[in-house]
């Protein structure tokens, strides 16, 4: 720079540059505080426009309301677009659990709604606004409003950021209403809160025209519950349609409004606690409108005292015969107090006509039909009521049946012939189910007029969950019925057959077939149990083998009855041992039973399941089969096996046998359903009896020759028919001397030997 001349130095020019810099920074921090001013002030102007212009709109339909107005809050329901579709969350999921505020103004042409959705536990684009809907309405043929279908119309915007829409109508009567909104837009809020004075007096116009809800009663209006109970209340409300859509809440108290220990659900469903106040109209139950909370309707509880659970009686739709008796037992759960109070019978007739004289039951059951009772089916009521608790009592139905000189005449008894499992696929599924076969052996019917008819059914099937098919012989009767489980598991289904025996006898029987815990029934694929016959006669055997395993398993019985021990000496000891059991070959030998022994378990991929022959034949047995793994840490697979009581019948599935007479030395095979004969020592099984019956006194050449024993299970029966036998058909009576209860009676139709009688006659 030229000697004369002056310049900044660079000092200078550093504190200039600072100085411009803090005079900037300072301009800028004004500008933006003015412009974040700028921003709040106009967010807020527009909150308070968009309030004001949406109370507005409001207040004017609000202020002209001809006929009705009405508000609700309602839960869990359907958030709406503004095409009027289901709303749908960030997630793209519909939003059906939201809150929603419905404000209804009803009038003479058209009716509005004013409807405002909140939050749902999630974001959603449609949260917090307002729609109106407008529809239009007719009118019944006496002139009175009908309210358009709102559900039928298209909402349209009114207002959004609506974070709060409420309308108090409680000085509805002096036509008044308040309104009441929060607008909120990130973090400013601007309440709205209207009383808008209505034009018209709702007051003055006639219910009939329009009401929201006009009536409301639960049903029915008193119960009378023990502790420990439930129970279902029901209600009836009438108004408009929607509002009866919207249902009623439900609540109990104590009669005085305080809180109590019992419960009451959405549904109506009382639970009585067990340990509730016990007094007469203790309980006060409330079910109220949702449309209208002013409106609600009360029942009265009375709570007793717990005594009974249940009760129930057997047998049930017996028979008694004229002149005999039948012994009625019952099952009661409860208290013990009420147990040991026990209960009272009663007998009556169905028809309410009168019993005879020697028609009665005593205190123990016993049921006595008088000679002369009028015959028919069902046709007698035996109730049992519980003493400590006359509220609770059981029935069953009487058929009364013709007197009778043969004992057991009416019998019928239902076998289980076969069980086993099946194939069958539902849907694209396949799967394994369980099914049985069953035959009924009846002792008596009228063969020659086409009985017996039997009608197969399953007990108290509500859900359908069985399938089972009578099964018609050639000669048109129904003797046996297949009953196909599917995948019901682990359970016990009752069978029932209706046996008419004759035009006017008829009987019925049950059987229980017990169904395995099969895993199959949900994927074929699963291990399972299988064997073509799950029924064990004594003295016989079945094969049972694992599927959809790989590999061998532990063969075990998992609850052997204690009597079917059958531990005995051998050489070098004591051998655990079971009547039901699996056979190996070692040589041990029972030889008080002259019986191989039966191991208690057995390992392969299959096994030889036997039973004894000196099994009690009186008594059934099901035993539970089970298959583990080697290492005994998994159950694979379990079954159930049948042992069942042992019936004596005609060999070759004959039912009734016709004879000629007069005959000697009549000879016909009898098999044993339960036993099975093929082993060396079972012929010393049994030792059967037997005799006949007639209605009219026998002949004295009717009579039983011998009973073979010696070739069970198809001993060899020998009688001989007099001439002068004049029944038409006789019972024979078998039975084993050791269980002389238990007892089997067959049927033998009598007819005229042509070629006696024609020799006789010549001679």
């Amino acid at each position: 720079m030229g000697i004369g001349k002056k310049g900044f130095t660079l000092v200078e020019i550093i504190v200039s540059l600072a100085i411009m810099t803090i005079v900037a920074g300072a301009v800028g921090a004004f500008v933006i505080a003015g412009n974040n001013s700028y921003m709040r002030g106009n967010k807020e102007l527009t909150l308070q426009e968009e309030a004001q212009l949406t109370a507005n709109q409001m207040i004017d339909l609000i202020i002209d309301v001809e006929k009705g107005i009405s508000f609700s809050n309602l839960t869990d329901q359907e958030a709406v677009d503004v095409d009027g579709n289901v709303a749908k969350d960030v997630n793209g999921m519909e939003v059906t659990n939201a809150s929603v505020s419905e404000l209804r103004l009803i009038n003479n042409d058209n009716s509005y709604m004013i409807r405002w959705q909140g939050g749902a536990g999630a974001d959603y684009a449609d949260a917090n606004q307002v729609y109106l809907y407008e529809v239009t309405n007719t009118k019944d043929g006496e002139g009175k409003v009908v309210v358009g279908d709102f559900d039928a119309a298209k909402p349209a915007l009114m207002a959004e950021h609506v974070s709060s829409f409420s309308v108090d109508l409680s000085e509805l009567d002096k036509r008044k209403v308040v309104l009441n909104m929060i607008f909120t837009y990130q973090d400013k809020s601007y309440d709205i809160s209207e009383t808008i004075k209505l034009r018209n007096d709702l007051s003055s116009e006639p219910s009939s025209i329009y009401s929201w809800i006009s009536g409301i009663r639960i049903i029915p209006e008193h119960a009378d519950l023990k502790q420990g109970q439930a129970f279902v209340f029901d209600y009836e409300i009438t108004g408009d349609e929607e509002a009866i859509a919207q249902g009623v809440t439900w609540a109990v108290s104590y009669q005085d409004g305080s809180a109590c220990k019992s419960t009451i659900s959405g549904n109506g469903k009382l639970s009585v606690a067990a340990d509730e106040t016990i007094a007469e109209n203790i309980l006060t139950v409330t079910c109220t409108a949702v449309a209208d909370p002013t409106i609600a309707a009360t029942a009265t509880v009375t709570v007793q005292k717990h005594m009974v659970d249940s009760l129930d009686i057997e047998p049930k739709d017996a028979s008694v015969i004229q002149g005999d008796s039948l012994q009625y037992s019952y099952t009661m759960e409860g208290t013990e107090e009420a147990k040991n109070a026990g209960v009272t019978w009663s007998v009556a007739r169905v028809d309410a006509t009168g019993l005879k004289a020697g028609t009665t039951i005593n205190g123990s059951g016993l049921l006595t039909a008088d000679r002369y009772e009028p015959t028919g089916t069902l046709v007698l009521q035996v109730t049992c009521t519980s003493v400590a608790d006359p509220g609770m009592s059981a029935s069953t139905k009487v058929s009364v049946l013709p007197y009778t000189n043969i004992d057991g005449k009416y019998d019928a008894t239902l076998i289980a012939k076969n069980l086993t499992t099946y194939d069958f696929t539902e849907g694209s599924t396949e799967k394994i189910g369980y099914k049985a076969l069953i035959e009924c052996l009846p002792s008596w019917a009228d063969y020659r007029n086409g009985y017996p008819q039997i009608e197969w059914s399953v007990v108290d099937d509500y859900a359908n969950n069985y399938k089972i098919t009578g099964l018609t012989d050639s000669d048109g009767r129904q003797f046996q019925a297949e009953l196909e489980c599917g995948n019901m598991t682990d359970t016990v289904v009752r069978v029932r057959a209706v046996i008419a025996l004759s035009v006017d006898i008829k009987i019925t029987r049950e059987i229980d077939i017990t169904i395995p815990p099969l895993k199959t029934v949900v994927n074929a694929k699963e291990p399972y149990i299988y064997s073509s016959q799950f029924v064990l006669n004594r003295n016989g055997k079945i094969n049972c083998e694992i599927r959809n395993y790989k590999g061998e398993v532990n063969w075990r019985f998992a609850d052997i009855p204690s009597e079917l021990n059958n531990d005995f000496k051998v050489w070098n000891g004591i051998q655990k041992s079971y009547q039901v059991g699996f056979e190996v070959y070692d040589g041990a030998y029972d030889n008080v039973h002259q019986e191989a022994y039966l191991t208690t378990e057995n390992t392969g991929e299959s096994t030889e399941v036997r039973a004894l022959s000196y099994i009690s034949w009186d008594t059934e047995y099901r035993l539970k089969l089970q298959a583990w793994s080697l290492d005994d840490s998994t159950l694979v697979a379990e079954t159930v096996i049948l042992v069942p009581v042992v019936d004596i019948l005609f060999a070759n599935d004959q039912h009734v046998i016709t004879v000629l007479r007069p005959t000697w030395t009549n000879r016909y095979d009898l098999h044993a359903y339960g036993f099975e004969s093929g082993r060396e020592k079972g012929h010393r099984a049994a030792k059967l009896a037997g005799y006949f019956q007639g209605e009219l006194p026998l002949d004295s050449n009717t009579k039983f020759a011998e009973i073979d024993n010696m070739h069970l299970p198809f001993s060899q029966v020998q009688f001989d028919i007099g001439a002068h036998e004049e029944n038409d058909y006789l019972i024979m009576t078998i039975y084993d001397e050791r269980y002389p209860d238990h007892k089997r009676n067959l049927l033998l139709e009598v007819e005229k030997n042509p070629e006696w009688w024609e020799w006789k006659d010549n001679k």
